[in-house]
């Protein structure tokens, strides 16, 4: 039985009470019937109540120099260490963003009625046909101009199991054919440090969480890749920053939140 997370899981069940009875219920039965900037609004501030209940101090470097003021929607690119991932990614953009999440996620409690909320799509990589038509789905809302949106997806295709060891796993190619379709900008993320949170073995009281933009790729930086080019070059720049956040700065944080 993991204690860690029924100790901070307790924190949360006002607000998750709250939430559900309140909006959650309503909002994910029909999304399209309230504006998208309000149900992205009422996530964001249940993430960042999920993110305090678990002890995380973020700090998200150079994430204040991107801005997505242009009239497309962007793919957003980050590895994937825990399901924390996206009440951190979440709590920490202020625009509407939603996620590209495996099938399993459909059926978490709160999760996914919050993906449904805010337009998120459920990939099944079981089944080709669902999966093609997921990809579909996503690249309709890509180029929705319309509906100001940006989509995050994890290509290591799940979170890693041992980030301490492996820092980031292998991107699945395919994650890449979306944007290669829809020319869209691609943001590239590096995270570090949700899976301490909410997992038994780490006994930090305070849990360092890096999160940083890298860079923005135009379609013009990207338009002689293939998917598999994509993906190891996006690969390489997550890869040596996440190695950085573990080696070196994560190491000093651990020590400066919990030297008390």
């Amino acid at each position: 039985m993991n204690f860690r997370i029924i100790k901070y899981g307790t924190k949360l069940f006002f607000p998750f009470m709250f939430a559900y009875f309140g909006w959650m219920r309503k909002f994910s039965k029909n999304p399209s019937k309230y504006p998208l900037e309000l149900r992205f609004k009422r996530v964001h501030e249940l993430a960042i109540k999920v993110c305090k209940a678990f002890k995380m101090d973020i700090e998200s470097s150079d994430f204040e120099k991107f801005k997505n003021d242009e009239n497309c929607n962007h793919l957003i690119v980050s590895n994937h260490q825990a399901t924390l991932d996206a009440a951190l990614f979440l709590a920490v953009y202020k625009t509407p963003i939603t996620f590209i999440a495996k099938k399993e996620a459909e059926t978490t409690p709160f999760v996914g009625k919050c993906i449904k909320i805010l337009d998120g799509e459920f990939l099944d990589r079981n089944d080709a046909k669902q999966a093609l038509k997921t990809f579909m789905n996503v690249q309709r809302k890509l180029l929705d101009t319309n509906n100001k949106i940006d989509i995050i997806i994890f290509p290591e295709g799940g979170t890693n199991k041992d980030p301490e060891n492996v820092h980031i796993k292998e991107f699945k190619a395919g994650a890449f054919r979306c944007a290669l379709k829809t020319r869209c900008p691609i943001d590239v993320l590096a995270c570090y440090g949700t899976f301490r949170a909410a997992r038994q073995k780490y006994k930090t009281k305070r849990n360092p969480v890096e999160i940083e933009y890298i860079t923005t790729f135009r379609f013009d930086d990207y338009k002689d890749e293939t998917t598999e080019t994509l993906s190891q070059k996006l690969h390489t720049l997550i890869g040596d920053r996440v190695q950085k956040f573990r080696d070196n700065e994560d190491k000093i944080r651990i020590e400066k939140l919990n030297k008390n």
